[in-house]
């Protein structure tokens, strides 16, 4: 985050993630939260002032939203709250003859991410190591694909559970 007062003037502070001591000299501008996602600065003078985003954490949307807050009081904490939006994305998968000649409808698809979305899910096994939540299953379309929007922030896995017509599904996928 960066601070500013009402008038868009840029606040200093020396520290480190999550804990900033404002200081009158120009140095540190750019204020990160710790772990916990907590950000204090202290020495702050009354008057009003905003945050603005710079870098949102891994897996969210950066922000534009001005954060305002005011200091009216003296030894008291002012808490703000900026909520983030999750990132989501999408992912487009095409499906081709073993030469690449020929794009293939009618594959089944699985979609699997890597993290679980429960306990439970944690606990237990699956078939695809790294594989624990199943989106859903897909076709592809008369192109050879299948499209799927809107995917939260997360790595994920494509397993092929039928072929199409006239082909096999291929088990050995490469690697070492």
């Amino acid at each position: 985050f960066s601070l500013y007062s009402d008038k868009g003037t840029r606040i200093y502070a020396t520290g480190s993630a999550g804990s900033y001591k404002v200081t009158s000299k120009t140095s540190n501008g750019k204020f990160a939260t710790d772990s916990k996602g907590v950000l204090e600065i202290s020495g702050l003078a009354y008057g009003a002032y905003y945050f603005v985003e710079t870098k949102a954490p891994e897996g969210y949307e950066l922000s534009s939203e001005k954060l305002g807050f005011t200091i009216a009081e003296s030894s008291k904490t002012v808490e703000v709250t900026y909520l983030n939006t999750p990132a989501v994305g999408s992912v487009r998968l095409r499906k081709v003859s073993e030469d690449g000649s020929r794009t293939l409808s009618g594959a089944v698809f699985e979609l699997y991410a890597a993290t679980p979305r429960s306990a439970a899910q944690a606990v237990s096994s699956t078939v695809y190591p790294d594989a624990y939540y199943r989106y859903g299953t897909y076709t592809t379309n008369s192109s050879g694909e299948i499209y799927v929007d809107n995917l939260p922030w997360d790595d994920y896995y494509f397993v092929e559970v039928e072929a199409p017509t006239g082909y096999k599904i291929k088990t050995d996928i490469g690697g070492e």
